[in-house]
């Protein structure tokens, strides 16, 4: 799944919006997160979620709103078509402040090295 969500931030980064794989970045970013492993895809793959989270610093005022609908612009058009849902992230349980934040999820197959 790694490869598959670099290549999600590399597509992002090329057009125009850094975005990281690293959880404990500083934002605002655009966060390629861990994904989910669904199920099995016939022979040969797997069905995965993985979770773009742009995300922005408290508070969630109209700037940030702004600021965050700019950068889900990038990811529809780095990546193509996802529900965007607004929320809040944090990078653990512990975080005082949640953040704001919209999460798009993209489904994808990723290959079975066995097979």
């Amino acid at each position: 799944m790694g490869t598959a969500r670099a290549g999600m931030a590399a597509a992002i980064t090329a057009a125009g919006e850094p975005a990281t794989l690293n959880p404990v970045g500083n934002p605002p970013m655009i966060l390629v997160d861990a994904g989910t492993w669904e199920s099995a895809s016939g022979v040969g793959a797997w069905d995965v979620s993985i979770p773009v989270r742009c995300i922005v610093p408290p508070p969630g005022d109209a700037d940030a709103l702004g600021a965050l609908e700019a950068m889900v612009e990038h990811v529809l058009s780095a990546l193509g078509w996802a529900v965007a849902e607004p929320a809040s992230w944090a990078p653990s349980p512990a975080t005082p402040h949640p953040m704001p934040c919209y999460t798009l999820t993209y489904r994808r197959q990723i290959p079975n090295p066995d097979c």
